[in-house]
């Protein structure tokens, strides 16, 4: 989802950061997760560490969270900004790429996962 990645990167060129470009990699594994956090209702981080070795990227990060269906990307990216590790993310100098994944629950909500590397 373009739209998350541009809103954040709103953030990182407000804090004098450069942007974060969308990577592939990373968008499938976003995605995988934000659809295992719907079929389960878990909102629970994956196994980064066990993902890292199957990259090209030095250090990882992932920011997720669960709302409304109607949950619109500013709502995901400032309850992200107002929670101090997520916002760490999301400003990392570290990180250069993301991938977002969106998917839904049985019960209607949004399950979002953003994983980022560097």
């Amino acid at each position: 989802m373009g739209g998350v990645i541009g809103a954040h990167n709103v953030d990182r060129a407000a804090a004098g950061l450069p942007g974060l470009c969308v990577d592939s990699q990373l968008t499938g594994f976003a995605q995988n997760w934000a659809n295992q956090m719907a079929a389960t209702q878990s909102l629970v981080h994956q196994n980064i560490a066990g993902l890292i070795g199957s990259t090209s990227f030095s250090t990882m990060g992932e920011n997720i969270l669960f709302g409304p269906a109607n949950m619109t990307v500013q709502e995901m990216e400032t309850a992200w900004m107002n929670s101090a590790p997520h916002r760490a993310n999301i400003l990392s100098a570290a990180f250069s790429r993301a991938g977002v994944g969106i998917a839904y629950s049985s019960d209607g909500r949004v399950w979002a996962c953003v994983d980022f590397g560097g």
